[in-house]
């Protein structure tokens, strides 16, 4: 299983998708609130949608002209679609895989470094990949940009599974660094990419993953219901320890378009823990050519 095709599908088989669309539904209906006057005639894009159970499907395409998923996993598509009762006739489906890194066998050489013990191949073979070329395999143009919180989930899981295979964890960190790194380059190719998928003034809504909290832990209890605090909390979080790359790929985002608002929301991600994402909404700003 060293494709992040399997790995991804794999994983998705351990959701219980009825469980989770019961779960999320408040968190699901409270961000959809905020971003539905910006659905109206559009022609969309969801990117990471996975199950797509954490957007209402019926209410989406009410409202949009027509809406394309994009994922690695298309038999996860569509078992979400099913679930939301959803006829698949009335979507358009991409798969690909937004890193272009099953196209070189990534893992199954990480793992043979990996084996070997070799952090100086690891490092090599990191920096020829972050090299690469990205092509997301995405011919068309899109009013409206929709992501799903994906950033956290590139490439980092599937990795810590090997390493704790095969490195020992006085060792993970030395491991873990040449990965944030290729990770972080990879994220702004990523972003690129996505940026040329929109028209010029069209907008992007995004989702990410900040922080994860146990649902007892008593900062949590502290401040998740006081969107100030929150904030607070969170800048002070990012002093200390600085960015993770759910915070590195939205901010990253945000620094190439407009920001037009933002907003705080727990994600009561299974009955033990919670995690804290951040929406924002932003503009492409378009770019004029010179002399023009």
């Amino acid at each position: 299983m060293y494709s992040i095709k399997d790995y991804q599908h794999t994983l998705n088989k351990t959701i219980d998708i009825k469980k989770a669309l019961d779960l999320w539904q408040s968190y699901s209906d409270d961000m959809y609130t905020l971003y539905k006057p910006y659905l109206l005639n559009k022609k969309v894009l969801l990117i990471g949608a996975g199950h797509l159970t954490d957007f209402p499907m019926s209410k989406l395409l009410n409202q949009v002209s027509n809406i394309t998923i994009y994922d690695i996993d298309k038999d996860a598509m569509s078992l979400g679609l099913k679930a939301q009762n959803i006829n698949e006739d009335e979507i358009t489906f991409l798969t690909g895989d937004i890193t272009s890194l099953d196209n070189v066998n990534f893992f199954e050489q990480v793992v043979l470094l990996l084996q070997a013990k070799d952090l100086e191949g690891i490092k090599r073979f990191f920096r020829i990949i972050s090299h690469m070329n990205l092509d997301l395999s995405i011919n068309s143009k899109y009013d409206l940009l929709i992501i799903s919180p994906f950033y956290t989930q590139l490439l980092l899981p599937q990795y810590l599974m090997y390493l704790n295979e095969f490195i020992i964890k006085p060792k993970h960190n030395e491991y873990l660094e040449p990965l944030l790194n290729l990770i972080s380059k990879l994220i702004n190719k990523i972003n690129e990419q996505l940026i040329n998928c929109i028209n010029d003034y069209g907008k992007i809504i995004i989702m990410s993953d900040y922080l994860e909290f146990i649902l007892d832990d008593p900062k949590y209890l502290e401040i998740k219901n006081n969107k100030l605090e929150i904030e607070k909390y969170y800048q002070k979080y990012l002093v200390k320890y600085g960015q993770g790359l759910g915070s590195y790929g939205q901010t990253n985002l945000t620094e190439k378009t407009k920001s037009i608002n933002h907003s705080w929301h727990w994600w009561p991600f299974n009955e033990k823990k919670v995690l804290l994402v951040k929406l924002s909404i932003l503009e492409k700003v378009k770019v004029e050519k010179d002399g023009i």
